[in-house]
């Protein structure tokens, strides 16, 4: 499954969730995630989605942990499996 794919079907099972997910224009900051998720409740977290074969690049690296230093939620799925398993298991 392509990576733009794998979005998709994101971004599908979320709004079928009633959550607000959106493709994040990441122009202006290289290493952005790659979609903002507004969860029931207002919270947001951010998504980086990845194929089985891909990993992140240190621009991302960087990113996140500079996303996560100030208590910002990044998490990073890689393949369908493990999309399902996040959109199966937040309870937010």
């Amino acid at each position: 499954m392509l990576e733009r794919d794998l979005q998709k079907y994101f971004l599908k099972r979320c709004s079928a969730r009633g959550w607000f997910a959106v493709k994040t224009d990441s122009s202006s900051r290289r290493g952005w995630p790659d979609i903002t998720l507004v969860q029931t409740g207002g919270v947001i977290q951010l998504v980086e989605l990845k194929t089985l074969s891909g990993c992140l690049s240190v621009h991302q690296k960087r990113v996140h942990a500079e996303i996560v230093a100030i208590g910002g939620v990044v998490h990073v799925l890689s393949g369908r499996e493990a999309v399902d398993h996040f959109l199966n298991t937040s309870v937010i």
